[in-house]
Order: structure tokens, then C-alpha cells, then sequence
């Protein structure tokens, strides 16, 4: 299962990550909710744990727009807030449950295969669409016009924030944060790799302008995004 945690407390943030690991969870970390809204909405995640309270943007908006744009990652809510009113808010916003601080680490592991084994038995499909261009976040596959593109985990990833993300323009800087699983600190030429190798796979499809060049700024999928759940 692969958790992305949004905490800006750097103490619980790294006990997040350490009861996670323990059990085996692949964990990315961010510590505020530009950051953690990016990463759901250009990521592939199975669960996310939000904290409310975030620099930036808080935990209840974060929720909401990622549900606004069709993210059907599982989500719990961490915080210290602990009336009816608060459980109720982060319900409404999109959230599948909510823990209250503090809590035991075996509550917060036993609530995420909870949540872990509803994922697994949902069956919705998410595929977005741009043009001939369709992208099937749930099932990890593209096609352009029906033809199938054999693409790398990394490829996949950076042509489906592009297609989610029609219309917008992103540096290479910004493509490296979203398409690649770690940090990556080498140059950002490798996007320009990437995404060379996924033109020529569209090209084959007969997709060679889906990807455009915005010159001195980076790339963006011109056509306008549809995003769809299937069940």
C-alpha cells in the first residue's frame, strides 16, 4: 500500500512515517497542503493521512479539491480537533474517516487496513480524457485513439498529471515532483527524456501533438480534461 502522509508537525510527521514503514507501507511525506493537494491530484496513492490544521492550505480544503477533482484515493483525517462539529466537517468534505489526537499507533495502523481492505474490494475506475487521448488512473493503462501505449511506471505517471491537468502549463521542476516517486535532485533534462519517449509512443498511435512545447516555460496537454468514475 502506498500512504502519503500531509503533517506539518515534524515530530508527528516523522512518527508517521515510522509507524507506517514498520508495517511495511511504502510513505511519502509532505508538510503543508499546497503540497499535499499536488501530490493527490499527480500521484497514485491507495490512503492518505491529512492533518487539519496545515500552512497554506488547510486539511478540510485540501479533501475537497481533491475530491472536487475526481481523486478517489481513501483519505483519514488526523487532528486535534475533537468536537462533533470537526468529525462532521472533515466527513463532508470527502474525508473516509477521522482520527482524533492523540491517538495509540495500533488504532491508526488497525484504521488503515480498514480503510486498505475497503480499497481493495471497491471496484470504481477513474479514467480521465483529453481529446483521443484516455488515461485509466485505476487500472494504470493509456490509449490514444483505442491504440494501447506501453508506457514505464514514470512515463505513466508524468502523462497522466499532464492529462489531469489539460490546459496547464508546468516547468520541468514541476513535472520532476510530480512524475518521479523520490526526490530527484539531477537535471531536470530528464523530463525532456521522458517526454520525448512518450511522444514517440503517441506518435505511433498517431498522437504526435498531444504533448506540447511551451518554449522557456515547459509542457502542457492543450485539449480540455474529462474526468469520469466508473464502477
Amino acid at each position: 500500500m502506498r500512504v502519503l502522509v500531509v503533517e506539518s508537525a515534524a515530530s508527528m510527521a516523522q512518527r508517521l512515517r515510522a509507524i507506517l514503514q514498520r508495517r511495511l507501507f511504502a510513505v511519502d511525506v509532505v508538510r503543508d497542503g499546497e503540497a499535499g493537494l499536488e501530490r493527490l491530484l499527480g500521484q497514485l496513492y491507495d490512503i492518505a493521512v491529512v492533518e487539519v490544521m496545515l500552512p497554506q492550505r488547510d486539511g478540510f480544503s485540501v479533501v475537497r479539491a481533491a475530491r472536487e477533482q475526481g481523486v478517489t484515493t481513501l483519505i483519514i483525517m488526523v487532528t486535534a480537533c475533537g468536537g462533533v462539529e470537526d468529525r462532521v466537517r472533515g466527513l463532508q468534505s470527502g474525508a473516509d474517516d477521522y482520527l482524533v489526537k492523540p491517538f495509540a499507533d495500533d488504532e491508526l495502523v488497525a484504521r488503515l487496513n480498514a480503510l486498505s481492505r475497503r480499497a481493495i474490494h471497491r471496484s470504481r475506475r477513474v479514467v480521465i480524457s483529453a481529446g483521443a487521448l484516455s488515461v485509466d488512473v485505476s487500472a494504470h493503462t493509456a490509449s490514444y485513439a483505442g491504440t494501447v501505449l506501453d508506457l514505464s511506471a514514470t512515463e505513466f505517471r508524468l502523462l497522466a498529471f499532464l492529462a489531469r491537468n489539460a490546459g496547464v502549463t508546468f516547468s520541468r521542476r514541476q513535472l520532476l515532483t510530480h512524475a518521479w516517486t523520490r526526490a530527484f535532485d539531477g537535471p531536470t533534462n530528464a523530463v525532456d527524456v521522458c517526454v520525448g519517449a512518450v511522444r514517440r509512443k503517441l506518435e505511433r498511435a498517431g498522437g504526435g501533438d498531444v504533448i506540447a512545447t511551451v518554449h522557456g516555460l515547459g509542457y502542457r496537454i492543450a485539449s480540455q480534461a474529462a474526468l469520469s468514475a466508473i464502477s
